[in-house]
């Protein structure tokens, strides 16, 4: 007669769960931006969660103000954050100086930078 060897039964793996990170602060960088006439200057908008961990893959978008407009421009209305959890936003000055305001907003979240705009 054969002899029936048991074949080896599957070693389970434990596979890790992913974390999710839930947006609940956000921070600019830098908190108010000085430009002259026709220069641009980034804006890095981080979104971090409990423990502060990296929000990735939220939508960040950005709205300059009425009075803004005419001051400043802005490379995109929307970024998504990346691994680190930033996003960021070129903003370019145009030819008229004054005070401009850039609301961003990722979920229920929202922080305002304030643009000067010197000669």
């Amino acid at each position: 007669t054969a002899a029936i060897t048991p074949s080896p039964s599957p070693t389970p793996t434990a596979t890790p769960t992913p974390v999710i990170c839930i947006a609940k602060k956000m921070e600019l960088s830098p908190s108010t931006l000085k430009l002259k006439k026709e220069q641009s200057g980034i804006v890095k908008v981080t979104v971090t969660g409990e423990d502060n961990c990296p929000v990735e893959g939220e939508l960040v978008s950005a709205t300059i103000n009425k009075s803004g407009q005419k001051r400043i421009k802005i490379s995109s209305k929307e970024e998504e954050t990346d691994s680190q959890g930033e996003a960021a936003f070129e903003i370019e000055a145009l030819n008229k100086t004054g005070v401009a305001q850039v609301k961003f907003k990722a979920g229920n979240l929202r922080k305002t930078l304030k643009v000067r705009v010197k000669r």
